[in-house]
């Protein structure tokens, strides 16, 4: 069983619609429905099954899937030209390998041989959210992290609603599969001083709000340090913060994720066990966590041989559990097993190594979520596509061979 995901825009009248399928092209699929409130669209069956069977697969229970409400999406009296409205992931059941949306068409990329594994990038989102998405594409990436506001600063982001709309538009045509925002190094939630327990909570309640707005997968935040107090003496804390932040963004589809620290300066999180206990706290089945490859190596969890990599997962499935796992920051590691410094280098460039890579993706239990890179790139300006092939070569993953343009 498999999944595609299959993006619905409409025409120029705001009644025939078109349906993105992950060859790139696309299809009319319907008509509006205009039956009261709330109005609906009617895919047409045939139009759906022509664009799988273009992908080598077909629905089950397609019957099931072929009216879309639009109770609690855009008016149909505000939709314009090339809107993107709602998109759908249908279950696919197909034995040959579905292509990857957008970027592979435009590249000519091979089939992905795994659809479930997902490498991308952090992006820089300069001149606007919407740049990410093709900066994400310029470097082969599947999926990917933004910081939409500066790392450092307590700055919320006021989204423009052209600016929404642009992003909406490029993510669907470009078929990013995922993207993950990161939150603000300033936040701590295992602080014992109140004003900036309160600032924290205040970011993470944006943060989630905003993934509403563009639809994103997930807030990654670091839980903190709790600058002498101990852990076990704000752990409580920690939980009741995580439970206000989902109380105040009750809409919001995007996960909350605890990242594993590296352990220096009284931080949180820096064991498994304490990654575990953390989302226990939280008491939220919207609470994941993202595992950290440089943080964990830094923790003193080693992975440079099968039978470390058996050790560490396993513990990792019994302090956290998998269930539980969101994504994974792909990093190797400038500084020494156990050094508790954050020190992040170039996949196969660090004390981790390509052979741990390798090692660690040949394991299912991670080879289902995202990998995200956060390497410091060839020309030090971030994530590139060398550093995406190098981790697509540990997942024995075809390489991405980008055309100038979409590689420039």
């Amino acid at each position: 069983m498999k999944l595609v995901k299959l993006f619905v825009t409409f025409g120029g009248a705001g009644v025939n619609g078109q349906i993105h399928g992950a060859s790139g092209d696309a299809r009319n699929v319907g008509r509006r429905s205009q039956v009261g409130a709330p109005s609906a669209v009617v895919l047409k069956h045939d139009a759906v099954e022509d664009v799988l069977r273009r992908q080598r697969g077909h629905l089950e229970n397609v019957t099931d899937l072929l009216t879309v409400t639009g109770d609690d999406r855009q008016m149909w009296s505000d939709v314009q030209p090339g809107d993107l409205l709602f998109s759908l992931v249908f279950h696919v059941n197909s034995t040959i390998p579905i292509r990857q949306a957008g970027l592979a068409a435009r590249s000519g990329a091979p089939p992905c041989d795994n659809p479930r594994m997902l490498i991308g990038a952090h992006v820089s989102c300069r001149g606007g959210i919407h740049t990410a998405v093709d900066r994400a594409a310029a470097i082969g990436a599947d999926l990917f992290q933004t910081h939409p506001t500066p790392a450092q600063m307590w700055r919320p982001l006021r989204l423009d609603p052209e600016v929404r709309k642009q992003y909406l538009t490029s993510y669907a045509a470009a078929g990013m599969r995922g993207h993950y925002m990161h939150a603000v190094y300033l936040i701590n939630l295992a602080t014992p001083k109140d004003q900036l327990l309160r600032q924290s909570i205040g970011s993470l309640v944006h943060y989630m709000q905003l993934a509403e707005q563009l639809n994103a997968d997930g807030v990654i935040f670091h839980p903190g340090s709790h600058l002498g107090a101990g852990f076990d003496g704000m752990l409580e804390q920690m939980g009741t913060a995580l439970r206000e932040v989902l109380e105040r963004a009750p809409d919001s589809p995007a996960k909350l994720v605890v990242e594993n620290s590296a352990g220096s300066g009284g931080c949180v999180g820096c064991s498994f066990e304490e990654l575990g206990r953390i989302v226990d706290a939280a008491g939220s089945d919207r609470v994941g966590v993202c595992l950290d490859t440089q943080h964990m190596f830094a923790s003193g969890y080693d992975v440079r041989t099968a039978e470390q990599v058996a050790t560490t997962l396993d513990r990792f499935a019994t302090d956290v559990g998998f269930e539980r796992l969101a994504l994974v920051h792909a990093n190797d590691s400038r500084r020494p097993l156990g050094s508790n410094v954050d020190r992040h280098a170039n996949i196969g460039e660090g004390e981790i190594g390509t052979e741990a890579f390798t090692l660690l993706l040949a394991d299912d239990r991670l080879r289902g979520v995202p990998w995200i890179l956060e390497v410091p790139g060839e020309d030090r300006s971030g994530p590139d596509l060398a550093n995406i092939n190098r981790l697509r070569e540990c997942a024995g993953l075809a390489p991405r061979v980008l055309e100038p343009a979409a590689a420039g």
